[in-house]
């Protein structure tokens, strides 16, 4: 077992409860990689999560709400990162963009050792656009392979 710490992503401007259904989202991921959740201090590694929400209107344009989110944990050693994509849209109607970035930090001296993207593009009246939904389908598709290729970009789409 590898021990992991969160701590939050620097420039996030949202943090707390919102950002909860993401964090425990990527625990669950990174656990069936071997890590677990340990005190900052006993952590080789910590993980970072940001996360922005965003509502666009039928004609394209944002919404006047925009979410976002950061937190973290960690424990993997490697220079890997990931980008994914999932678009749900369909049709010009109301819908929630979401997207979730990782990084996996060494502890001691803060370099990055691996970093994902992940984006969710979903119809608002969808499961999807709901934050545990929308952060169980990031980690999946975001963590499915891990560690990858490094600079990799995974894009996965998604049709409703």
């Amino acid at each position: 077992m590898r021990g992991c710490s969160w701590r939050p992503a620097p420039g996030s401007p949202e943090q707390g409860l919102a950002l909860t259904p993401y964090k425990a989202a990527v625990a669950r991921e990174l656990a069936t990689y071997g890590y677990s959740e340990a005190a900052r201090s006993g952590a080789g590694q910590t993980a970072s999560v940001s996360v922005e929400r965003t509502q666009i209107d039928s004609r394209g344009r944002r919404g006047p709400v925009s979410v976002g989110a950061g937190g973290s944990t960690g424990s993997y050693g490697g220079g890997v990162g990931v980008g994914v994509g999932i678009n749900l849209g369909g049709g010009p109607q109301p819908r929630v963009v979401t997207r979730m970035e990782v990084r996996i930090r060494d502890a001691a001296s803060n370099a990055v050792l691996w970093e994902g993207r992940a984006r969710l593009d979903a119809p608002a009246k969808s499961d999807l656009a709901k934050s545990e939904p929308a952060a169980a389908a990031l980690a999946d598709a975001l963590f499915r392979g891990f560690p990858g290729n490094n600079g990799e970009t995974i894009e996965v789409e998604i049709n409703s």
